[in-house]
């Protein structure tokens, strides 16, 4: 990193690093310079405000590594987490669809039960919605147990992913039946061994089937 000027003390402008075994400073780099934190498999904490002027993009790369050598079963590569349950404390179980409940608890959705299948979703990032978190949108390794009729390798790329009306599970195959709720969740990426990627994005929107 190259720059042309380091300010200590007084907070301006530039970026901030803060205190952890080091003096605090601040950095205004050059144009076309650029600013690294933390390194491969290093977690770079943020307390308080961050604000970013220009532009900014999360980089998500599964082609150089693919997401079984980068993923386990239920972790999120990137993405936006709840870490919130304030009507109990649920045993959830990872990588499992969820919906928030009107009374503050993490249920799981059903395609064939339409009220579990309309309001918040997330996925579980493990056993507990408040201290691992729930995925609300980003990319995740769904695990092959969690999600059906997946297509046979190589042939699921792009295709859209449903609420199951299996408890808790996604499903290739979009619910048919009478009353059953048709709610697009997100995208598979990539497959492997019946696992897969998934960009999970629930739609806004949803059928309920006459």
């Amino acid at each position: 990193m190259s720059h042309k000027k380091r300010k200590r003390g007084k907070r301006g402008s530039g970026v901030w690093l803060p205190p952890g075994g080091v003096t605090p400073a601040y950095y205004a780099p050059a144009a076309g310079d650029s600013i690294v934190l933390g390194s491969d498999n290093a977690t770079v904490q943020i307390s308080g405000s961050l604000e970013v002027s220009g532009s900014s993009f999360v980089k998500s790369d599964f082609h150089e590594t693919t997401f079984e050598n980068q993923l386990s079963d239920g972790e999120a590569a990137t993405g936006e987490i709840l870490y919130y349950e304030p009507g109990g404390t649920t045993t959830l179980t990872k990588g499992r669809l969820y919906f928030l409940h009107t009374d503050g608890t993490w249920d799981e959705t059903d395609a064939d039960a339409s009220a579990t299948a309309k309001q918040l979703l997330g996925i579980a990032l493990g056993t507990s919605a408040r201290t691992d978190g729930m995925l609300l949108k980003g990319f995740i390794k769904m695990p092959s147990t969690e999600v059906l009729n997946v297509p046979g390798s190589g042939a699921s790329d792009g295709l859209p992913v449903y609420i199951s009306t299996t408890a808790g599970h996604l499903d290739f195959t979009a619910p048919s039946s009478s009353g059953d709720i048709v709610r697009v969740v997100g995208y598979c990426i990539d497959d492997d061994s019946s696992d897969i990627l998934l960009y999970f994005k629930p739609d806004n929107t949803w059928v309920e089937i006459a």
